[in-house]
């Protein structure tokens, strides 16, 4: 595993949610600004559906670091959130759809039901396929919840993985983005989607912020692999007996003729 290309994977998913956080902020300036302007409720639903797929960007980086490491927490992790970001696509795609064709508006249905004593058909048809968008949601909110749980788990446990406090600050997070999504699997609470909302954000600037400062610069590649000196291990060829018997990256236990460290990944030198 080249550690730069992990480094840069991660570096790439912590741009990504940045810009999650950046979005989300001009969506709720949108909705503030706009309220009552239909135009401007579109470009929100637009940013909306562009934050989205700016995840699945992120993600994809996590997985693609979870195939490098093969640590099954970041595997998990990647694999959840995409599942979640998926539903949330379709529930939200069912719902501005239904919305957008849906003739009746609420208050004429009410009219018609005090009139009549029934809600109009057409309108409950509508109203069944809004809350189908709604359940495919929800239920991606609850798989996003266990998503950034697997991910704060992954930080959590390989901190030492990354230098510095790299480790113990993307784990707090994707902490806060764990916070969020629990927040929001209680939104029935009202309040709790105001709290979310402000744990989404601080969520995504701290997880991004983070992750980003791992950034590889062409002097990080120059140094991995520009140096074609034969190293001691070359020169000098270990017998079996001699191999290193713990990483000198995370200290985990090592093996005989293990090339790379099982646990984060290190080459073993």
């Amino acid at each position: 595993m080249a550690e730069n290309a992990v480094n840069q994977d991660f570096a790439d998913a912590g741009k990504y949610y940045y810009n999650v956080g950046v979005l989300m902020v001009l969506q709720i300036f949108i909705g503030l600004v706009g309220f009552g302007f239909a135009m401007l409720g579109y470009i929100g639903t637009a940013i909306s559906f562009i934050g989205l797929i700016v995840n699945i960007l992120a993600v994809n980086r996590l997985r693609s670091a979870a195939k490098q490491i093969s640590i099954p927490a970041l595997s998990e992790a990647s694999s959840k959130l995409m599942a979640a970001i998926v539903l949330s696509i379709i529930g939200t795609l069912i719902s501005q759809i239904v919305n957008y064709l849906n003739p009746y508006n609420p208050m004429y249905a009410i009219e018609f039901y005090q009139t009549n004593g029934y809600m109009p058909e057409g309108f409950m048809v509508y109203s069944a396929i809004t809350l189908l968008g709604g359940l495919f949601s929800y239920i991606g909110i609850i798989i996003e919840y266990v998503g950034y749980k697997r991910l704060a788990s992954f930080f959590t446990e390989n901190y030492q993985m990354f230098p510095g406090s790299i480790g113990h600050d993307a784990a707090e997070g994707a902490s806060k983005l764990k916070t969020a999504s629990l927040m929001m699997i209680l939104i029935f609470l009202i309040i709790t989607a105001l709290i979310g909302l402000i744990y989404y954000l601080i969520g995504y600037f701290g997880l991004g912020g983070t992750l980003k400062r791992l950034e590889v610069t062409p002097m990080d590649n120059i140094q991995q692999y520009g140096s074609q000196e034969p190293k001691f291990d070359q020169l000098h060829p270990s017998t079996p007996g001699q191999s290193p018997k713990f990483c000198r990256k995370c200290g985990s236990k090592l093996t005989s003729g293990q090339a790379f460290c099982p646990n984060c990944g290190a080459k073993v030198y």
